[in-house]
């Protein structure tokens, strides 16, 4: 398992989906689906995102839906923020994100009456893997990635033909402590074909993993499509439906070109930019000298 999940990590290229039912995070983008292209070659790694929406927003009330008073102007209109496109590069001299997001402003009636764009630019330390987080939602979905995940404390026993039910500990600093419960695809180079990660002290699992299908590129395999489900008995639970439109072995270097050319391209002046690195977060627009307040990083 950890032998697939290292070739993974180097040469490599995918296309994929991302869908959202509904948003746990407030009510600006209902059901969406983000299209995503990823490759890697070496320590390089870059993927784009444009995103698709299935329905218009809606207006809600302060405290429905998480939307607090400070998500409505003067006029009581809300304010929602839409991402449309994403490109994200990561290098050991540059780790950088660009979105393109539209503004939008409900009216209580229901009626959009304002749409605006804006560019946010966010940098990140090497090695943050925030800049690419969609490619860990990616793998897991379709059972790969876990390997290092896994403490040295598992048992494990064969359930039928071709597929092992293996219980192991979570590792420290990497997980919630607990217990993962993980169904493995001998098969299929151990591809993982469900998984629960149950915390200590928790009645619902924090994480669930389950797919279907197989898609096989040059003897590596991942799963055709999975799921993700986050925060089970919280209240605010989070799925993600993942498909796999194709991968490759081999990485699209022109694909990195072209990301770290649209990254590195100079930006208009007022162009938002979110500082990560060093451990603290700075706001300042392109133009205008960074704000001396920071904060943690979160």
């Amino acid at each position: 398992m950890q032998e697939v999940d290292t070739a993974l990590q180097r040469d490599f290229s995918a296309s994929f989906t991302i869908t959202i039912p509904h948003s746990a995070i407030g009510p600006d983008r209902g059901r969406h689906t983000k299209t995503c292209r990823l490759t890697r070659s070496g320590a390089l790694s870059g993927m784009t995102i444009q995103w698709d929406y299935s329905q218009e927003p809606v207006f809600w009330d302060v405290g429905t839906h998480g939307c607090a008073r400070g998500d409505y102007d003067r006029q009581g209109n809300l304010i929602l923020w839409r991402p449309m496109r994403k490109w994200c590069y990561s290098a050991p001299d540059l780790n950088r994100v660009i979105d393109e997001q539209t503004m939008l402003l409900i009216s209580p009636d229901g009626e959009i009456v304002h749409r605006g764009e804006q560019r946010v630019v966010h940098e990140y330390d090497p090695g943050d893997p925030d800049t690419l987080f969609e490619i860990g939602q990616f793998m897991r979905a379709l059972g790969r990635g876990f390997g290092h995940r896994f403490a040295d404390d598992r048992t494990g026993r064969q359930v039928e033909e071709g597929l092992l039910q293996l219980t192991a500990a979570s590792r420290t600093g990497i997980d919630f402590p607990g217990k993962w419960h993980v169904v493995l695809d001998t098969r299929s180079n151990y591809l993982v074909r469900s998984a629960k990660l149950i915390a200590a002290g928790r009645p619902h699992p924090v994480l669930e993993v389950a797919n279907t299908g197989t898609i096989i590129r040059d003897g590596l395999c991942l799963a055709a499509s999975g799921t993700l489900i986050y925060g089970r008995g919280s209240g605010r639970v989070y799925r993600l439906e993942v498909e796999c439109l194709d991968f490759s072995t081999q990485a699209d270097t022109s694909h990195i070109e072209q990301l770290r050319d649209s990254v590195s391209a100079e930006q208009p002046a007022g162009t938002q930019v979110i500082d990560f690195r060093g451990g603290a977060v700075r706001t300042y627009s392109v133009g205008e000298a960074p704000a001396r307040q920071t904060c943690p990083k979160p």
